[in-house]
């Protein structure tokens, strides 16, 4: 669809068109068109109608310069008008789970609930970083000080011309549980396909979507009304435990689920059992 201000946002819908609605937000980096973890007969047994939302600059959605965190949920406002939806569901993934908060903060009348499965708290949290892979943290402060180097050293290095390169960096030192699922050559197959659909147009949007994590967030987790259904792995390397048991502590409305031996990628296991729960608040 073409936005308000002339930008492209890219969308992809899955399971049942006339299904329960749930806008679906892909970690990093992420693509609409590959962006949902289990078969999509999953999708379709559960009733739900899954629209899996590109943020700016991955994928085919257009790069907006200078978007800050409580920027995107206009985005999805007018994503959701488009479709008509008036109330909805939101859910996703690791480095999604920002977006989903911006969205639950500043459109409280129209999301109904929030699904956050192994995502990414304030960084300023305390403790926030302790835990995390080598291959997540070294380059945080690049990211959050000079986003547009970070892009271009990117690119220098060819990252974007070598997806399988830039995969293996992300998922160095993940736990066993996780480096096991993701060597599973079709779930290998399809992470690279993932990551060479959503950084098509250059590392300028991952860079940013970094920069805009790592920066002040604008609002407070306190603030937040919408209830939030939280999944975490106590294993995870990738976003720790430390940042889910935060998101729990500070959320008002939060029913969390800490799961013992499990990692980041815990949602190929507990798919079908996100969307029933997220179902059962839309039909509430």
């Amino acid at each position: 669809m073409r936005l308000s201000d002339g930008r492209r946002l890219w969308f992809a819908e899955y399971g049942v068109a006339d299904g329960t609605p749930l806008l679906w937000f892909p970690g990093l980096p992420g693509c609409s068109r590959h962006a949902h973890p289990a078969d999509v007969d999953v999708t379709r047994r559960c009733g739900v109608r899954l629209i899996c939302v590109e943020r700016p600059g991955f994928g085919i959605s257009d790069f907006k310069p200078g978007r800050r965190l409580l920027d995107y949920p206009a985005d999805v406002a007018e994503l959701a008008n488009s479709l008509g939806l008036a109330r909805f569901c939101i859910a996703g993934v690791s480095g999604g789970g920002p977006a989903l908060l911006a969205c639950a903060h500043e459109l409280p009348e129209r999301v109904i609930a929030v699904g956050m499965i192994g995502c990414g708290g304030p960084p300023d949290a305390p403790g926030a970083m302790d835990g995390m892979a080598r291959g997540r943290t070294r380059f945080m402060a690049l990211f959050r000080h000079a986003p547009g180097l970070a892009a271009v050293l990117m690119r220098a290095s060819g990252l974007q011309r070598n997806p399988e390169r830039f995969y293996r960096m992300m998922v160095a030192g993940l736990c066993e549980s996780d480096l096991q699922r993701v060597m599973e050559p079709s779930v290998w197959a399809q992470r690279i396909l993932d990551v060479r659909e959503a950084m098509q147009q250059g590392p300028r949007g991952f860079a940013w979507e970094i920069h805009t994590l790592l920066s002040p967030w604008g609002f407070a987790l306190r603030d937040i009304q919408v209830p939030v259904e939280l999944w975490h792995g106590e294993d995870d390397r990738s976003t720790p435990i430390s940042m889910g048991r935060h998101l729990a502590a500070a959320i008002p409305h939060c029913n969390a689920r800490f799961l013992p031996g499990e990692g980041h990628f815990l949602c190929y296991d507990h798919f079908e059992e996100i969307l029933n729960v997220m179902k059962a608040h839309a039909s509430a």
